[in-house]
């Protein structure tokens, strides 16, 4: 329940999914705050490599989960959007 003398509200959002976000941003405000104002963390996946599907947001990351020598540990989105649009960073190499 949530009383007029309540002066915040936590929730934890989390994303899930591989790149096609099933919960992308919260819909709920406390009163009298701005939507905008919620701090979403941003989601980690795992992928074998760099996605080329789907659709991005900044700084949502990729862990490689099937990391070689020389290849990428992970990918940062830098550029958010479709296929096509988006772009990803790496983060180096192993």
């Amino acid at each position: 329940y949530i009383y007029e003398t309540d002066t915040a509200i936590n929730v934890g959002i989390r994303n899930y999914g591989s790149g096609n976000v099933l919960i992308n941003s919260p819909s709920l405000c406390a009163y009298g705050m701005p939507s905008n104002a919620l701090q979403v963390e941003k989601t980690t996946f795992y992928l074998s490599s760099v996605p080329t599907s789907g659709f991005w947001d900044i700084g949502e990351r990729v862990i490689n989960s099937a990391p070689a020598s020389g290849q990428p540990k992970a990918w940062t989105c830098n550029i958010p959007g479709g296929p096509g649009t988006y772009s990803f960073l790496s983060e180096g190499n192993f």
